[in-house]
């Protein structure tokens, strides 16, 4: 089963992101569940966001 966010980056210009990310299954954990549903580069997050990540992949 997949789920689709819809992102507005931009209202000024109206520029919309779109992803199609899969749903997360009922034993998998929300660090799991986040690096599933958008893993990008990991150039393309900000650091903030990459430790917490890290933190909840470890835990």
């Amino acid at each position: 089963m997949e789920t689709r966010y819809q992102s507005r980056t931009d209202r000024r210009t109206a520029n919309i992101k779109v992803e199609t990310v899969r749903a997360p299954s009922g034993q998998e954990g929300l660090g799991n569940a986040l690096r599933a549903a958008y893993s990008p580069r990991s150039t393309e997050l900000p650091r903030d966001i990459r430790c917490l990540l890290d933190k909840l992949y470890q835990a």
